[in-house]
């Protein structure tokens, strides 16, 4: 009886494995317990990819593999790992099943998507490494491999330029030289694509190729450039190769600098264009070919201020004198209008300037200048926007408390950075006189306790730095 049991155990045993071994084949395994880690190292379509796998179960002795749909391949495994071949037959997400078994058992399965790209790689010692960026003008190759079975040729372009054919070498490489042109600063995309002997295209690389310009780059400061007035003008050039530059402006000797971003001062001495030329100065000696900026240069007059009181700035109803200044030689006269009046001619003396006194009105105003030269050349034209400074002062009164309450009386001036005082009475009665602190802002307070309720009137004059003082502003008020 007892040797029975054991002949029937193992029957059942063999039966079930048996059982295991064609659920394997049909692919239809048990519930994966501990699934099996892989990667893929795709190399293409048609092509060999290299699969690595790892588990981290106990006893593992063989993997196996498959692409969605096709047979599966089984590989030995040591120490927990192995590697094989795996072909994928065409482009895109391509689910690759792997399993790992402990003998006949089935330790565990995963699966992952894997995506497959028949674009071919392309290298290049010169124009794709991250640690090399070539001279625009320099000569170097683009090395393509193949990521699809049975490629025979390329095709290749850069930019918007006609597709060029390379033929394959048998290995289904291909080599070719480029050189990008000295004469363009320009981005340069480079695009690929491989063809098989059944004709069929792969997808596009498309990849921008590092290029380095050794021109300088030539930027004039912004603003009105005037002649006799220094210009600020910044030469830089990003190539690792750069040392330095030399200049000439206007026709003017040539100069050197150093570094590889710098600014410069050029002072122009006519009104017009005049030409900034540079060249970058490479390692070794060598220069950039030549790069020309235009610095547009103006022979307006300058125009200068005084007032009342010292104010750069016209005062309102007050004499105010414009000074006009050349800033080319031999002028004799100038031709002005104010508020659209004119033109109006005013002689120059020796040195050349001459002054118009005009007593403005408050609000916005205009004046145009030119200068006029011996032989009756007219410069161009300054048009100088001001507005004028109202003398006239502001009164406000907040006494809210009531009678016996301190409030103030709060004076706005125009006329604030010259005024240095306040004078001022209430109903009549004795004058105050309270100090302007310069950095007021334009507002002053002037404190005050009134006795008693009601309706008052108060007077406010400013003194200034000259002594006189501003006609008075009164207002009425209410003590509540």
């Amino acid at each position: 009886m007892h040797h029975l049991s054991k002949v029937a155990g193992a029957v059942f045993a063999g039966v079930l494995a048996l059982a295991g071994s064609s659920e394997a084949a049909l692919g239809a395994p048990r519930a994966a317990s501990e699934p099996p880690s892989f990667s893929v190292a795709v190399a293409g379509v048609g092509l060999p990819s290299r699969i690595s796998l790892t588990s981290e179960a106990a006893g593992v002795t063989s993997f196996d593999y498959a692409v969605a749909g096709g047979r599966a391949a089984a590989v030995p495994a040591k120490d927990g790992a192995a590697a094989g071949n795996i072909v994928f037959p065409a482009a895109g997400p391509a689910d690759v099943t792997a399993r790992a078994y402990a003998g006949r058992r089935l330790v565990g399965e995963s699966t992952q998507t894997v995506d497959v790209s028949d674009v071919p790689g392309v290298s290049s010692d010169e124009f794709l490494n991250p640690d090399v960026t070539p001279l625009v003008g320099t000569t170097g190759t683009f090395t393509f491999t193949p990521h699809a079975r049975g490629v025979v040729k390329y095709y290749w372009w850069i930019n918007d330029g006609g597709a060029q054919e390379v033929r394959a070498r048998h290995d289904g490489t291909a080599k070719v030289s480029w050189t990008p042109p000295a004469d363009v600063s320009a981005k340069y995309e480079l695009f690929v694509q491989s063809v098989t002997a059944a004709g069929a295209q792969s997808a596009r690389y498309d990849e921008w190729v590092r290029i380095q310009d050794p021109r300088p780059g030539i930027e004039p400061a912004a603003g009105t450039h005037e002649v006799g007035e220094p210009v600020a003008v910044t030469l830089s050039n990003g190539a690792s190769q750069a040392t330095g530059f030399v200049y000439s402006f206007d026709g003017g000797p040539q100069q050197s600098v150093s570094g590889a971003a710098v600014t410069v001062q050029v002072t122009p001495s006519h009104a017009g264009d005049a030409l900034f030329t540079a060249q970058t100065v490479l390692a070794g000696g060598t220069r950039s070919k030549a790069v020309t900026a235009t610095v547009t240069v103006t022979d307006m007059p300058q125009v200068s201020v005084v007032s009342a009181y010292g104010q750069t700035q016209p005062v309102a109803t007050e004499p105010t004198t414009f000074t006009f200044t050349p800033k080319v030689p031999n002028v004799v006269s100038y031709q002005y209008t104010v508020d659209g009046d004119g033109p109006h001619p005013v002689a120059a003396g020796p040195d050349g300037t001459a002054s118009i006194t005009v007593i403005p009105d408050t609000g916005q105003h205009s004046l145009t200048v030119s200068s006029v030269d011996a032989a009756g050349v007219v410069s161009d034209a300054r048009d100088y926007e001001y507005t004028s400074l109202d003398p006239r002062i502001e009164v406000f009164a907040e006494f809210g408390d009531g009678a016996g309450e301190w409030g103030f009386f709060s004076v706005l001036n125009d006329l604030s950075p010259v005024t240095v005082a306040y004078h001022w009475s209430v109903d009549g009665g004795p004058e105050h006189v309270t100090p302007v602190d310069p950095n007021s802002g334009g507002v002053t307070d002037l404190e005050y306790r009134p006795a008693l309720s009601g309706t008052g009137t108060v007077q406010v004059q400013a003194e200034y730095n000259d002594g006189t003082l501003s006609a008075p502003a009164g207002i009425t008020f209410e003590v509540g």
